[in-house]
């Protein structure tokens, strides 16, 4: 079958790439490489739209989306349609050939890095045939099915606190807590507000538990698949003076109990395998390891291909 690609040009490309995770997570879901709500997480909340632009795609004769590579600061996001993973080899060449160009810091050789579940045996083979090296770096997969019960009432809050979703006017209490989370700069209320425009948003989907003073503590953000019955928690985080009181499991509960209200048949989140806090948390909800997604690095250098 004749396979053609090109950069991405325009929003009905995003609807491709969109529609192309979606199929995926029909036939592969819940271990696949990127939810529709990933996509939007990825791109929106970011002054550059998450180089979106700097994608490439990969067609069939048909004009059908089969791939994508969607380059990042030094990583690549690789899609690909099962029926066609013999485009593993193309869009490597091509983020490879990409970050050559763009050079290391301080003149360095620069490096690449891309992802393989442990057991996506087609990807791992093209990444060590390549040179790619695995590392540390492991992200877990987590999945809840969501045919039991969701116990009620949730977890008791702490005096004075209460669960919300966001309005308007805690956006900027919701970007600081995020800043505090994850003790980042990255977060701000005008990129939150870009964040809303995401296709997979929905605001009664933005939860949060409120502190006495009616200041964000915790959030959780669940970006609901509707085609998959499938919901994905990104992200999940408590600022630092309100955590070991419950507050996300709080959270996680009420996204999964409103997931089922919306007819969703599973909950999905990542967690970095090292994390102990996190990886006790999402136990406690019962989300469990349903796949670990390494990072490959390999270093590259012009004139390749």
């Amino acid at each position: 079958m004749p396979i053609h690609s090109r950069m991405y040009v325009s929003e009905v490309d995003y609807e491709r790439m969109r529609q192309l995770v979606i199929d995926i997570y029909a036939l592969c879901g819940p271990l696949v490489y990127a939810t529709p709500g990933d996509l939007d997480w990825w791109r929106f909340p970011h002054d550059d739209q998450g180089e979106i632009t700097g994608a490439r795609l990969w067609f069939d004769d048909r004009e059908r989306l089969v791939a994508f590579a969607w380059p990042s600061r030094g990583q690549v996001d690789i899609v690909v349609h099962p029926d066609d993973a013999d485009l593993y080899e193309a869009t490597l060449s091509w983020a490879e050939d990409k970050r050559s160009r763009a050079g290391g810091a301080d003149g360095d050789t620069p490096t690449l890095t891309a992802w393989a579940f442990e057991n996506d045996d087609a990807r791992r083979t093209i990444l060590l045939a390549r040179g790619y090296e695995p590392t540390d770096e492991i992200l877990c997969h987590r999945a809840r099915r969501l045919d039991t019960p969701i116990p009620i009432p949730f977890p008791r809050l702490p005096a004075g606190y209460r669960l919300d979703h966001i309005h308007d006017n805690l956006i900027e209490s919701r970007a600081a807590a995020q800043r505090n989370a994850f003790q980042s700069t990255k977060m701000t209320a005008a990129k939150y507000r870009q964040l809303k425009n995401a296709p997979t948003y929905r605001p009664d989907l933005d939860l949060v538990i409120l502190d006495p003073a009616g200041e964000v503590a915790a959030f959780a953000l669940v970006w609901f698949d509707e085609s998959n019955r499938a919901g994905t928690f990104e992200p999940v985080g408590t600022r630092f003076d309100h955590q070991r009181r419950g507050l996300a499991q709080a959270l996680l509960e009420a996204g999964m109990k409103r997931l089922q209200e919306f007819g969703a048949e599973t909950a999905v989140v990542l967690s970095r395998e090292g994390s102990e806090a996190a990886n006790r948390l999402y136990d406690s909800v019962r989300m469990h390891v349903v796949g670990r997604n390494i990072a490959w690095t390999k270093r590259v250098s012009g004139g390749m291909f």
